[in-house]
């Protein structure tokens, strides 16, 4: 009896180190749920809008890439030390910076943004696989505005 209790001392106090190991993923939780809201744009060059443009490879029939200015990005739940911005800096050495999956309906919703759409896309993210699994996509397009010009203009007699 008392070897077993020894054997469950010993597994414990080994339990209690593991946990204090730090994490392969530089301290950040290897999956967290992001969020991302921003606009569409052509290319990676950062514009007016946003504080920095994240490539999104997408995953699903036909592979491709599109690039999103983001505006605002945090985490939802989970560490709360673990910014948006944190996960954004961890996947920047990589192109594209997130390779993104999920439900055939929200990708085709990804494929169809063009420039200037505005974009939010909420996923679990895997850290050390820069895999962006998608829950929620919304893609709303600008409203197109008209303006009025006379086609021809009157000059008043002199």
């Amino acid at each position: 009896m008392s070897r077993l209790c020894l054997l469950v001392a010993i597994v414990a106090s080994l339990a209690g180190d593991v946990r204090s190991q730090p994490r392969p993923s530089g301290g950040r939780p290897e999956q967290i749920l992001l969020r991302l809201e921003g606009v569409m744009q052509a290319g990676t060059k950062r514009g007016a809008i946003g504080f920095t443009v994240v490539s999104l490879g997408l995953l699903g029939s036909r592979p491709a890439t599109r690039f999103l200015a983001v505006e605002e990005a945090r985490t939802i739940g989970g560490d709360p030390g673990v910014l948006g911005k944190d996960i954004l800096d961890a996947v920047r050495p990589f192109e594209p910076d997130l390779l993104v999956s999920g439900p055939t309906a929200l990708l085709e919703r990804l494929y169809a943004a063009a420039a200037g759409d505005r974009v939010t896309l909420e996923g679990l993210v895997t850290v050390s696989s820069r895999r962006y699994f998608l829950r929620e996509a919304l893609v709303i397009s600008p409203e197109t505005t008209t303006t009025t010009v006379p086609t021809s203009t009157t000059l008043p007699p002199p």
